[in-house]
């Protein structure tokens, strides 16, 4: 699957859009990507040779995962400041998932280009 490039959004609480006009976080372009991505990374994950590593392979889901899950939660929350916390942890999640696609990619688990990472 080819993945478009999208620009985590700046985490400056001032330069995200007026949270009353989005009204669900599944309408944002960064949760849409990243969607796709956890969707990908599980079909990954789920191939023959990922098989012996079951501690990989949660790793892997787990974090992506976290990054849905905090995108949500934190669109949910208060306001833009608590969203900003939330995102942030997402994209500690994805700088954690991009570790361990590397690892895998070293061990072999994985044909993807490491240029991707």
């Amino acid at each position: 699957m080819q993945y478009k490039a999208v620009k985590f959004i700046d985490l400056d609480p001032n330069k995200i859009p007026n949270m009353a006009t989005v009204t669900d976080f599944k309408n944002f372009e960064a949760f849409k990507a990243c969607r796709a991505l956890t969707r990908e990374i599980g079909l990954l994950v789920r191939t023959r040779k990922f098989a012996p590593n079951r501690r990989l392979v949660d790793q892997m889901e787990r974090a992506s995962i976290s990054v849905l899950s905090n995108f949500a939660e934190g669109f949910e929350r208060e306001g833009n400041s608590e969203f900003v916390q939330f995102l942030s942890i997402s994209k500690g999640s994805i700088g954690e998932l991009r570790a361990q696609l590397i690892y895998a990619i070293d061990l072999g688990f994985s044909q993807t280009r490491s240029t991707m990472l």
